[in-house]
């Protein structure tokens, strides 16, 4: 068994995951020392002191939601103006996951592009399709090598890459 051989053991993780709203996280942070104001994406410090945070109130997998609109990409569907339906999953104060429902709807996406300051024109092939109908949809993206990281208790994530990569080593 592969575990053994490692000497791990696997806890599964209590479900459903908690779910924190940005506004609560940010609130979070702040009182307990962080700088991080309103708006601003959590950074690497940010997310550490927030896992442990979380891991006090008895959650180590947690989804971070209701980001605010304009941190997010111009195609992620927003939430009552200000807030955006996008999402981070975090494991222990590491990122795993982020994704987002997206707009399906081509003037809406159009406003998007606008409000952030970009040229709907340098979009017109990914807006071509959305003008003859566009399903409600979603994505994410997972970072699997930090997931086998947080879940074998990985100091580096390089130690689960086959051939890691930084700026400085291109090749293996």
């Amino acid at each position: 068994d592969e575990l053994a051989i490692l000497n791990k053991t696997l806890t599964i993780p209590k479900i459903p995951f908690e779910r924190v709203k940005y506004d609560d996280a940010i609130s979070y942070l702040q009182n307990n020392d962080s700088q991080i104001k309103w708006g601003e994406d959590l950074g690497t410090e940010d997310e550490r002191l927030l896992g442990q945070i979380m891991s006090k109130k008895g959650f180590d997998f947690y989804f971070i939601t209701k980001y605010p609109l304009e941190s997010k990409p111009f195609y992620t569907m927003p939430y009552k103006e200000k807030y955006s339906c996008g999402f981070d999953l975090e494991c222990k104060g590491v990122e795993l996951a982020s994704g987002s429902q997206r707009i399906h709807d081509v003037s809406l996406l159009e406003k998007r592009i606008k409000a952030l300051g970009l040229n709907v024109d340098d979009l017109e092939s990914y807006l071509h399709s959305f003008k003859y109908g566009m399903p409600p949809h979603g994505g994410f993206g997972f970072g699997i090598e930090r997931f086998i990281m947080e879940l074998l208790d990985i100091n580096n994530v390089r130690e689960c890459i086959l051939f890691p990569r930084d700026r400085t080593r291109l090749h293996p």
